[in-house]
């Protein structure tokens, strides 16, 4: 039976092939295996030696093949191994008589401390590699090596060391794991080897069985467990398309998307939910962040986040991509993100209830002036934008304005160095892009969200299951109030992007950058599939495409409108 899985795409490739579910000696396991052993100082010492050869030759054969991240990675572990108050007191440890399983558990947490303690998100997560050194080293001790794959296939596992990754990348057409995030080693280690990955995948290990035919996605973070024989051939004659003009559009990820009258250019920024994704955005090209949606910190917990918890994830994010503007979303909770820590009223339609700004004043005043407090000492550190959600009139833009500008004047009473920030909002509410002409008088930028915009447009719930054929942000409607947005903004310093769905929607993007829309907050794997896109299109095509849109009756006329065009233009496009 065809079973479909969701994760997070790390490298954008597709992979077809045969499942090798691996299931890897922990940190754990290995430890217990040693505990209470007869090993001694010199023991020791030789497990040292025999890893540090380990690591040094796999270095020497990935010199000229590896990329920067991955012998540093490599150069990192050698200097932790060599470093006396590492292997040095553990050896000491052991010569006094400690067992050599305590002795590495109490070296380990030690060294993992001072990482955990750091400011930066990066070597936070070296305890990671730390771990993975004492792995390898145990390994030695333990006396036990992993059994390797016999053939080719699609790893999956609950997580993987880097190292692991190194060793089975001539066995792995592809990688699957339960845990992990864009910025963890592995998938560093992954992505640069080019190998299609996808992490985060839930219930990965017990959903998925070795011999199952696996297609992984790593554009969307789709997994598909044994598709029908239909979908498997849609897929391959996907992949073959893919496959041909994958290189060239990531040789070209980083560079500007200039439409092909070489002159009219469309910024391509980034949609994220958590700071390591500014990594992953960096990588495939983003020209900033458009969105960066900070629900992830407050949800699933049984408190808010602090102030400071809020500032060190917000200056990764805005340092990484400095000197390009991050505009930062305030909390957009309520409907159908609930928080256990505040509670909420019942409502008959949460959606059109209290949520997003109008908690605001009351309800989360307190935990508003905290993330404010935060964003601003973020931006310090580069290029910041707040962007308010769910506006639907002036005065609350003019109110938020006045409670900003106290809290800066505290900060600075404070002492507290504070950088200059652009103050915006969402157009996600149909009044909004009705009024946009009276908005562009109070702030820096807007962002249309097409996900809300079409819900409220066309009084379909967006997350529902009873009509979803009704919703579709290619419907008319929603391009006219598009457009209307756009329009109110021309001869102003006003900046109007795209952040919702249709941003990253193929369909969706000549017709976008028709109606005038210059900037697009897209999903960051599709970066430069967006930018490959907008590079073959010419002013003068796109804005004819998007005025026959206007005149439509329905999406599906739209859709079929654009596929024509794909099809004159001869633009290949990978089935996504």
């Amino acid at each position: 039976m065809e079973i479909i899985l969701k994760g997070s795409g790390v490298f954008p490739g597709i992979s077809i092939g045969e499942a090798i579910v691996l299931r890897r000696y922990e940190l754990e396991d290995l430890l217990e295996r040693i505990r209470g052993s007869k090993i001694d100082a010199e023991k020791f010492e030789e497990a040292v030696e025999r890893t540090r050869k380990e690591i040094s030759d796999l270095m020497e054969s990935l010199k000229n093949v590896a990329g920067k991240d991955i012998l540093e990675l490599l150069e990192f572990q050698l200097m932790i191994l060599e470093d006396e108050s590492f292997s040095g007191k553990i050896k000491e440890l052991i010569a006094k008589g400690e067992d050599p399983a305590k002795a590495i558990e109490k070296v380990l947490n030690e060294v993992s401390q001072i990482f955990l303690r750091s400011e930066s998100v990066y070597m936070r997560e070296r305890v990671s590699d730390v771990r993975d050194l004492c792995i390898r080293l145990l390994k030695k001790l333990a006396g036990v090596e992993e059994v390797e794959p016999e053939k080719k296939g699609i790893i999956v596992a609950t997580e993987l060391h880097p190292s692991e990754v190194l060793y089975l990348s001539d066995k792995m057409e592809g990688l699957v794991t339960q845990y992990g995030t864009a910025l963890s080693h592995f998938a560093i280690v992954a992505r640069s080897l080019g190998i299609p990955t996808v992490v985060k995948v839930k219930d990965a290990m017990r959903r998925i069985r070795s011999g199952d035919t696996i297609v992984v996605n790593g554009l969307n973070g789709i997994v598909i467990v044994n598709p029908s024989e239909e979908k498997l051939r849609e897929i391959m004659r996907a992949k073959e398309k893919w496959d041909r003009i994958m290189h060239e559009i990531l040789r070209k990820a980083k560079e500007p998307a200039v439409m092909a009258d070489g002159k009219t250019r469309v910024f391509v920024v980034a949609n994220i939910g958590k700071e390591d994704e500014a990594e992953t955005a960096a990588y495939y090209g983003a020209e900033g962040v458009g969105l960066f949606r900070t629900e992830i910190y407050f949800l699933g917990r049984d408190n808010p986040p602090t102030e400071e918890e809020q500032f060190q994830a917000y200056k990764f994010a805005v340092q990484r991509l400095s000197p390009n503007l991050v505009i930062i979303r305030t909390l957009d909770i309520g409907s159908d993100k609930p928080v256990p820590y505040l509670p909420m009223s019942h409502e008959p339609n949460p959606a059109l209830g209290k949520r997003a700004i109008r908690l605001y004043w009351k309800e989360i005043r307190e935990i508003m002036r905290e993330q404010l407090r935060a964003i601003l000492r973020a931006a310090k550190y580069g290029n910041v934008g707040i962007m308010l959600p769910m506006i639907a009139d002036v005065s609350e833009v003019i109110r938020m304005k006045s409670f900003l500008e106290g809290i800066i004047n505290e900060l600075r009473s404070e002492g507290k160095e504070l950088g200059n920030v652009k103050y915006g909002i969402m157009i996600e509410i149909p009044s909004a892009a009705l009024l946009a002409d009276k908005f562009v008088e109070h702030v820096d930028f807007m962002s249309i969200g097409t996900n809300d915009l079409t819900q409220y447009t066309l009084a379909v719930d967006r997350a529902g299951l009873e009509s979803p054929e009704f919703f579709d942000h290619l419907h008319p409607a929603v391009l006219k109030l598009v457009k209307m947005t756009v329009d109110a903004a021309k001869g102003t310093d006003v900046e109007v992007s795209v952040c919702g769905e249709s941003a990253s929607d193929i369909y969706a993007v000549p017709v976008l950058i028709g109606l005038g829309v210059r900037k697009l907050s897209v999903v960051p794997s599709m970066i430069p599939i967006i930018k490959y896109l907008i590079r073959q299109f010419t002013v003068e095509e796109v804005e004819n495409l998007a005025n026959k849109a206007l005149n439509l009756a329905t999406p599906q006329q739209v859709r079929k409108l654009v596929r024509e065009f794909y099809h004159e233009k001869k633009i290949e496009l990978p089935i996504l």
